[in-house]
């Protein structure tokens, strides 16, 4: 039996509940009164508070057991309360559940400062011409694209519901179809460390040809300066395997087959044009250019196809770097196969590709006697050293370095129960740079490595380079929630015009040392004044063709693409 004092603290509690929610004195007396606040019975409702079916002559119009809508009976009177009819809650009311919504409304517009949402990751960068082509800080247009890295866009259907939250009015209709239910979103937003390694490539192939293209004393360890080159190009390499699988691997797609190439091609081919156009009309050899082989070097040129034969490889002595572009092409043209294989067997797959291209590494350094017949027919006279890196140095045999950049990009973003990366605060060049110093380190034997007759450096020297960077490259892609120091800005900025600063170098270099096409010795007097007068003229080039042809191309490619959508 309880005491006397505990049965007056129940009464009292009691009590306070029966003037708090009007509880029934038989419910009080049982200690379980509900704390809820009791609502007027529904219209229709009985006693017991649960709502009654209406019979037929009461249900709504447009219910199933509603008789046909007509004029009202002579003497008929309409019902005082019309039984009202609960509203189902649609998908995305309900809790727990995210409905597949067609329409977002724009939010208001961000600060200048505010932070970049993409989806599944936050990217915040304070200056906006650091961001990839474009900020978003209002609603996009049907077809307005979310711009990533290296041209590659997402259009509007993948815009984070962190940044776009579904309103009833009013919206902004999104293209396409929405992502099915359950889905991931799996678009990775933009990395400034992978800009920023891509200013530090471009810096590296232009450092190479200032001193390759003269005759400056060497040094001690001057061999990792003659291999920047090498390096480089490597780098190049492993970063289009990682960031263009993005386009095939991302859910939902957000491009056809279509416009995938037609924005590859409008990324690379307006800019190539333009530079190529004037060095063989002001820079080359004129005899040499309309003669017999001048015309075949403008056909392969034109197509990217001069490096598929020694006999065009050499631009007409006016470039040293469009031999990758035709390798790119491949790349690109192949690109779509290569990523639906290690998307569907990534290990297995993707060990294969890898395989395969270094098996024909291993077959060019040990004895291509049957390739070299065939494709230096034209040319026998070519020094056997010169052959073997040139056959080396095609599609297959630089293979494993695009196939290291996919797996790594797969691992990073797209794997199975991968999870979305914790946004870093910063991304620090120190730690950026000390992470590449293995791969500048293994530079000190290039020059074995380009010898077929070493065969073991012959053979790994590019895939080792590659693996040795990787670590590097898993650093740099991350989004960072903070201010971009001002070194990286400055290699963000080198990165988004390393394209330009890429193809105008070479010629600029020349000019500087007044080399002409390759014809003559360089001029070494002054020579620190000239080469940093090359550099100068590497930026402005550079940042021209930016401003004037690679953006505007990039924007019709869009455009274009989007007609195709």
């Amino acid at each position: 039996m309880p005491s006397s004092h505990g049965a007056g603290f129940a009464r009292r509690v009691i009590d306070l509940l029966e003037g708090l929610h009007g509880c029934p004195e038989s419910v009080a007396n049982s200690y379980r009164c509900p704390l809820t606040v009791h609502e007027p019975p529904l219209p229709g409702a009985g006693a017991s508070g649960r709502r009654r079916r209406p019979p037929p002559g009461q249900r709504p119009p447009g219910h199933p057991g509603a008789p046909a809508a007509g004029p009202p009976a002579p003497g008929a009177h309409a019902p005082a309360h019309a039984p009202v009819r609960r509203r189902r809650r649609p998908p995305g009311e309900r809790p727990g559940a995210v409905a597949p919504a067609r329409a977002f409304a724009p939010s208001p517009a961000p600060a200048p400062d505010a932070p970049l949402l993409l989806p599944d990751r936050t990217v915040v960068v304070d200056a906006p011409e650091l961001l990839p082509e474009a900020t978003i800080d209002t609603a996009p247009a049907v077809d307005a694209p979310l711009f990533l890295p290296d041209g590659i866009v997402a259009t509007a259907p993948v815009v984070s519901p962190l940044a776009w939250a579904p309103q009833d009015a009013p919206a902004v209709a999104l293209a396409g179809p929405p992502p099915a239910p359950g889905r991931v979103i799996t678009t990775v937003g933009w990395m400034p460390g992978v800009e920023a390694l891509r200013g530090l490539a471009a810096t590296a192939v232009v450092v190479f040809h200032m001193w390759a293209l003269t005759t400056l004393p060497r040094f001690q360890g001057y061999e990792l300066v003659l291999g920047l080159g090498v390096w480089a190009v490597d780098l190049f390499f492993l970063l289009s395997g990682f960031l263009l699988v993005q386009s095939f691997w991302e859910q939902p797609r957000t491009q056809s087959l279509g416009q995938y190439y037609v924005r590859r091609a409008f990324r690379i081919v307006p800019a190539y044009y333009v530079c190529l156009a004037v060095l063989f009309v002001f820079f080359a050899n004129r005899d040499v250019l309309y003669s017999g082989i001048g015309l075949k070097q403008v056909a392969a040129n034109l197509t990217f196809t001069q490096w598929f034969s020694p006999t065009t490889a050499s631009s007409l002595n006016v470039s040293g770097v469009f031999w990758t572009l035709s390798i790119e092409m491949v790349l690109y043209a192949l690109l779509p196969l290569l990523a639906w294989a290690i998307a569907r067997r990534p290990l297995i797959l993707g060990g294969f590709l890898f395989a395969v291209g270094f098996a024909y590494r291993l077959y060019v350094t040990i004895d291509p006697q049957w390739l070299q017949d065939k494709v230096f027919r034209a040319v026998p006279d070519m020094h056997e050293d010169l052959k073997r890196l040139f056959l080396l140095r095609q599609f297959p045999g630089v293979l494993p370095l695009f196939v290291i950049g996919m797996l790594l990009r797969w691992w990073l973003h797209y794997r199975p129960g991968v999870r979305p990366a914790t946004a870093a605060p910063r991304t620090s060049v120190l730690v950026l740079l000390a992470l590449l110093i293995p791969s500048i380190v293994m530079l000190t034997p290039g020059q074995k490595a380009v010898d077929f007759r070493n065969a073991a450096l012959f053979a790994v020297f590019d895939v080792a380079i590659v693996v040795l960077l990787a670590p590097a490259l898993v650093y740099a892609a991350r989004t960072v929630v903070g201010r971009l120091s001002f070194l990286m800005k400055t290699l963000v900025w080198l990165g988004r015009r390393s394209y330009g600063i890429y193809l105008w170098h070479f010629p600029a270099v020349l000019i500087a040392l007044d080399r002409g096409p390759l014809e003559r010795g360089p001029t070494m007097s002054n020579v620190w004044a000239r080469l940093a007068a090359a550099g100068v003229a590497t930026l402005v080039l550079g940042a021209l063709s930016y401003r004037l042809v690679e953006r505007p191309s990039l924007a019709a490619g869009r455009r274009l693409a989007a007609r195709l959508a």
